[in-house]
């Protein structure tokens, strides 16, 4: 039995070259080790517990919170919402860092998803509702990309695995200058701004990276 000590993985089948990467085997006949690496991912007991424990002590929290409001504000409900956007978010912050800990682009593209919906949550609580479109939303989104231009640059000599996420957050970014002209806002700078980083980034894309992304698709379907 051979093993590529690139791939990490032990080859049944004879060979001088694995037949992933191409590279020379070392033979490993005799040691008694599994066919496959140990996966990185957190054991799912850990899971069972964060599923079981930290999801009713969410809800009883946002039922405190919403039965608080309900008797304090005279049956006028604002601010719970943002309770249960803030421990939504946690709840899939955890399993999102523990489950995909290797794609850190992944990460910052699903945390930006749940603070879009913490912002989308403070609507009811905000006279001014174009704030949210208008300052907030944006702001995300600038500090998402400044998080995954440094980790694309970090990253700029290895095999690009981060194309469909910076795709994703290109896309999700355009959402303040559309929001924009369907509410008629009044503050357009920060939104334009993100608008523009995301139309070049997704130009770009397109223009230079086309083929690659079609392969990170392809494989995130398994197709």
């Amino acid at each position: 039995m051979a093993k590529c000590n690139n791939c990490n993985v032990e080859i049944i089948s004879e060979g001088e070259n694995c037949p992933l990467c191409h590279n020379p085997v070392s033979d490993i006949t005799g040691e008694e080790k599994p066919l496959f690496p140990k996966r990185g991912f957190v054991p799912s007991d850990f899971f069972f517990k964060l599923d079981r424990y930290f999801v009713l002590v969410a809800i009883l929290c946002g039922i405190i919170s919403l039965l608080l409001e309900w008797f304090l504000a005279n049956s006028q409900i604002r601010y719970s919402y943002i309770v249960f956007a803030i421990l939504l978010d946690i709840f899939f912050w955890l399993r999102i860092k523990f489950y995909i800990q290797k794609y850190t682009s992944a990460q910052i593209l699903t945390q930006t998803i749940l603070l879009s919906i913490i912002a989308a949550s403070t609507y009811f609580a905000l006279n001014n509702k174009n704030i949210i479109f208008e300052y907030i939303l944006p702001i995300i989104y600038l500090l998402a990309f400044i998080a995954m231009d440094i980790y694309v640059f970090i990253n700029i000599k290895k095999p690009k695995k981060y194309l469909v996420s910076l795709l994703m957050l290109s896309l999700l970014s355009l959402l303040p200058i559309v929001l924009y002209h369907i509410y008629n806002g009044t503050f357009i700078i920060l939104a334009a701004i993100v608008a523009s980083f995301s139309s070049l980034t997704i130009v770009l894309i397109l223009i230079f990276d086309l083929k690659r992304l079609v392969w990170e698709f392809r494989k995130i379907l398994h197709i």
